[in-house]
């Protein structure tokens, strides 16, 4: 080759200066043909997404199955399409994803620890749509479907039965009672004694990872804002603004993973996931901030912290610089 350059009349310096940009270019360039089919998919991706947007998120959240950042993501992408998504239920809900009356449900197997238990439900459900939450009960005491306490607990509690009974608390306690309590239970009306809406919010943090019925931040909202706090769901704008170095972030502790480090001697820190409305991000904090402030750090609760990153390679960590302690009306 450089035979050929020097016929061209290159110079040593420019035959090296254009040997090195190759080397550079081979190690992320890629032959013709790829670039047609990766071009290809993203067509068919495009045109899907565009015309048939139900079928195209669909397909989506059933490939982030147990990757709840990509759930939340797909659900708000889901949602700017105009693609409603709607909350487990359990009267049009499936073991997965599924399309009813132009709108994607969520399936059972979204909340936590009950993936292999619901098949007699929804057999159940298949042989017999279920009329009322009489007419569940009344079948459920006859054991027609087995709903134990591992089954009930969560589903009653992340609103599943809401199309059927709205209160909760004493849906619970008659659905995970004996058989001889059930054929007399007294269904609750809507001045029953009820779980608060804190507490239903963090039903569904911790059953689910993210809110779907209940919004908790709704009435803080203008506070928060007012401290100059900003909600996780705009971590982009603030982002592509250049401002996360001065604005602290808000959102609910749906996760918390303890891990320790390397060092010796290791100490504990924790990956924290914050989540509002669909909306999640993780957050590292390290052991200094853990000392500090680690008391704050519960599921369910209002986390407020600054932000700073760390970049390593492709990936990008979010670090709290500083935990604040917000004290809400």
């Amino acid at each position: 080759m450089n035979d050929e350059m020097n016929e061209v009349e290159l110079s040593d310096a420019e035959i090296n200066e254009i040997v090195t940009s190759i080397v550079k270019q081979s190690q992320y360039s890629f032959n013709k043909s790829h670039s047609v089919s990766y071009s290809t998919i993203s067509y068919y991706q495009a045109f899907l997404k565009y015309y048939y947007p139900l079928q195209y998120w669909l397909a989506a959240l059933k490939s982030s199955s147990g990757d709840l950042d990509k759930t939340s993501y797909y659900i708000n992408c889901a949602k700017a399409d105009n693609v409603e998504i709607m909350p487990v239920d359990i009267l049009s809900s499936e073991d997965t994803y599924t399309i009813k009356n132009g709108k994607i449900y969520c399936g059972f197997q979204m909340a936590k620890g009950v993936k292999n238990d619901v098949y007699q439900l929804l057999k159940a459900r298949s042989n017999r749509q279920f009329a009322s939450i009489e007419d569940f009960i009344s079948r459920l005491a006859k054991e027609e479907f087995k709903f134990g306490k591992r089954l009930c607990v969560p589903l009653v509690r992340i609103g599943v039965f809401s199309e059927l009974c709205k209160n909760v608390k004493c849906l619970e306690a008659i659905l995970c009672s004996s058989k001889k309590e059930l054929a007399n239970a007294v269904i609750p009306n809507e001045n029953s004694d009820e779980y608060s809406e804190k507490e239903l919010y963090q039903f569904e943090i911790e059953y689910l990872g993210l809110p779907f019925r209940f919004d908790y931040l709704k009435r803080y909202r203008d506070e928060l804002t007012k401290s100059g706090a900003v909600s996780v769901m705009h971590y982009e704008q603030i982002l592509e603004k250049d401002e996360i170095a001065t604005r602290p972030f808000y959102g609910i502790v749906s996760n918390i993973t303890k891990k320790t480090t390397k060092k010796s001697p290791p100490r504990e820190y924790s990956i924290v996931t914050l989540a509002d409305a669909n909306k999640t991000m993780n957050l590292t904090i390290w052991p200094n901030e853990i000392e500090k402030y680690g008391h704050l750090l519960k599921r369910g609760e209002l986390l407020v912290a600054y932000i700073a990153h760390n970049q390593y390679g492709n990936n990008l960590q979010r670090i709290s610089n500083a935990i604040m302690k917000v004290e809400l009306s």
